[in-house]
């Protein structure tokens, strides 16, 4: 598949730039970049200072520990509670929540065009 091709109005970013104008872009806002750029010009620091103290090996072992508790248990422990909640709170809804119109009903009704 060469450049730019759309799909159910969607342009597909991995298909860019096929010389019709689709060049790919940042998107966000100057803002956003700027944030950006302090988050790593930040996050490159401590990672200087990390490894000028000899503590990388320590850092990064903590560092990837970390992320596979929160992957494979912290999220999905929230996300189920989460869905949980959602359960409990819908059935809660179906049960107290008053009708704001009556319900639809199915079939012929009685006395409504009636054949004499």
């Amino acid at each position: 598949m060469s450049g730019g091709h759309m799909s159910g109005g969607h342009v597909d970013a991995g298909h860019m730039d096929s010389g019709h104008g689709n060049v790919s872009r940042y998107g966000a806002g100057p803002g956003h970049a700027f944030v950006m750029a302090v988050c790593f010009a930040v996050a490159a620091y401590v990672l200087s200072r990390v490894a000028a103290a000899g503590i990388l090996a320590g850092f990064l072992l903590w560092f990837l520990g970390a992320a596979v508790l929160h992957d494979v248990v912290l999220l999905p422990l929230y996300t189920g509670l989460f869905h949980g909640l959602r359960v409990v709170v819908r059935r809660g809804r179906a049960v107290t929540a008053p009708r704001s119109a009556p319900p639809v009903r199915r079939g012929r009704r009685r006395g409504w065009c009636r054949r004499r």
